[in-house]
């Protein structure tokens, strides 16, 4: 009998084989988040970094996804600086009274792990503790906040166990 990260591992393989030659930005960007959720997919996170790169890199209305994606894959593969580079560049994307994106909040956990990763403890309770700001001060009641509320939670569980 198959445990749920197993089964998250053979639906990430399964993704990446169907999306791999697509060159639609949503199928790319998705495959690779769902490819990024847990610590390990599985996959091919290399290949993924391309396919993103390939796409994404060239999809101006994807400017903040694609530099959380290049981040979180740089992160999935140890790659922590790199991470930090494209991570602290979501936000200079956007205006500063705007809302935070989806990309905002989840690179704000992605940073503190990223920085928690390289000892710099301070750097990642600062993250931490933004993302934890955002997360409550999300609006309640969509459908959208309840989805970003449940991955935000998963990740700074992740992101909990990395500061300790």
């Amino acid at each position: 009998m198959c445990n749920d990260i197993e089964i998250y591992r053979q639906r990430c393989s399964v993704m990446q084989k169907w999306f791999a030659d697509s060159d639609k930005a949503d199928e790319v960007y998705f495959t690779a988040w769902t490819c990024c959720l847990a610590p390990d997919s599985g996959v091919d996170l290399e290949s993924l970094t391309k396919m993103c790169d390939r796409v994404l890199g060239k999809a101006p209305d994807y400017a903040a996804r694609y530099l959380l994606i290049k981040g979180v894959l740089a992160y999935r593969q140890g790659k922590f600086t790199d991470a930090i580079a494209s991570l602290s560049q979501i936000r200079d994307l956007e205006a500063a009274s705007a809302p935070l994106s989806a990309s905002a909040f989840y690179g704000r956990v992605f940073l503190s792990m990223a920085y928690a990763q390289i000892h710099d403890q301070a750097k990642a309770q600062e993250w931490y503790d933004k993302s934890i700001a955002a997360l409550s001060s999300e609006q309640t009641g969509t459908d959208q906040s309840l989805s970003r509320k449940a991955i935000l939670f998963i990740l700074q569980s992740e992101a909990l166990k990395r500061l300790k």
